[in-house]
C-alpha cells in the first residue's frame, strides 16, 4: 500500500501541535509552583493564577487539536479533518488579532504598565510582601531605583512609615555579588545613599527600573519570536494539509460512488 504524503504530513504536524500543548500545560504548572516566575509576575496587575489557567486552557486546546489532526490523518472521516482545520484557523485568527492589537497599542500598553507600577509602588511597597520582594529584586538586579527615578518613593506609604528615604536595595551594596543581596542588602555608604540630594556620587542608583525592565522583556520576546513564527507556519501548513486531505476524501467518495453504481 502506497504511503500518502499528505496524511503523513498531517499526522506529523498534529504530533508537534500536541507536544506544544503538553509543554503549555507543563508551563502552567511551572508558573503555579515556581517561586522565581511568581516573583516577576507579581509586577503585573493580573494575578498569576490567571496566567496559569490561560496556559492550561491553551494547552488543552492544542492537545485536542493535535488529537483531531492525528485522527484526521489516520482515518477517512471528513468530520475530523474539518474540525481540525477549524480549530487551527480559529487559533491562527486569535494569534493574528492579539499580535496586531499589541503592536498597534504597544505605546498605550507601556504607559499603562508604567502608571500601574507607579501607583502600586506608592501604595503597596512595604505593605504587600510579595510586591515588595519583587521590587527589591528588580532594583538589585538592574541596579535601579523606583519606576522612573528614586523620587517615586517621596509620596509612598513606605516612606511615611520608615526613617529611610529610599529602600536599601537602591544603594550601592557591599555584598552585591551575593545571590541573596536583595534580601539582606548591606549599603556601602548608607548616609550618602539616603541623602535626598541627587549627586553623581550619591551612593545609590539614580536611574528608574522601567527602561531596564522593558528592555529585559523585549529581549525575552525576541528570543521567542522565531519559535512563534515557526508555530504560525506550522498552523498554515496544517490547514493546507487538512484541505488536501478533505479533497482526497471527496475524490475517494466520488470514485466509490461511481464504482458501486
Amino acid at each position: 500500500m502506497a504511503v500518502d504524503p499528505g496524511r503523513c504530513l498531517t499526522i506529523t504536524i498534529s504530533l508537534v501541535i500536541k507536544l506544544i500543548g503538553l509543554l503549555s500545560l507543563l508551563c502552567g504548572f511551572w508558573i503555579m509552583f515556581s517561586p522565581a516566575v511568581d516573583l516577576y509576575l507579581n509586577l503585573l496587575p493580573i494575578p498569576s493564577i490567571i496566567w496559569t489557567v490561560s496556559l492550561m486552557v491553551i494547552g488543552v486546546y492544542l492537545v485536542i487539536t493535535g488529537i483531531l489532526g492525528i485522527l484526521s490523518g489516520s482515518s477517512n472521516r471528513r468530520c475530523y479533518t474539518a474540525t481540525y482545520m477549524l480549530m487551527l484557523f480559529v487559533l491562527l485568527i486569535l494569534e493574528s488579532v492579539s499580535t496586531i492589537t499589541t503592536l498597534i497599542y504597544q505605546i498605550d500598553i507601556l504607559h499603562f504598565v508604567k502608571d500601574s507600577l507607579l501607583d502600586r509602588l506608592k501604595s503597596e511597597y512595604g505593605e504587600k510582601s510579595s510586591f515588595t520582594r519583587t521590587v527589591d529584586h528588580l532594583q538589585y538586579k538592574f541596579r535601579c531605583c523606583g519606576v522612573l527615578s528614586p523620587g517615586d518613593y517621596n509620596s509612598s506609604k513606605w516612606r511615611e512609615r520608615h526613617d529611610f528615604n529610599f529602600p536599601l536595595t537602591c544603594c550601592h551594596l557591599i555584598n552585591k555579588e551575593s545571590l541573596d543581596a536583595w534580601e539582606t542588602p548591606q549599603p556601602e555608604d548608607i548616609y550618602s545613599c539616603q541623602n535626598d540630594f541627587k549627586s553623581r556620587n550619591s551612593g545609590r542608583f539614580e536611574q528608574g527600573c522601567i527602561l531596564s525592565l522593558v528592555d529585559y522583556v523585549f529581549h525575552i520576546l525576541m528570543s521567542f519570536l522565531p519559535a512563534f513564527l515557526a508555530f504560525i507556519f506550522l498552523q498554515v501548513v496544517g490547514i493546507l494539509a487538512g484541505f488536501s486531505t478533505c479533497r482526497r476524501i471527496d475524490r475517494q467518495q466520488v470514485i466509490e460512488k461511481f464504482t458501486n453504481s
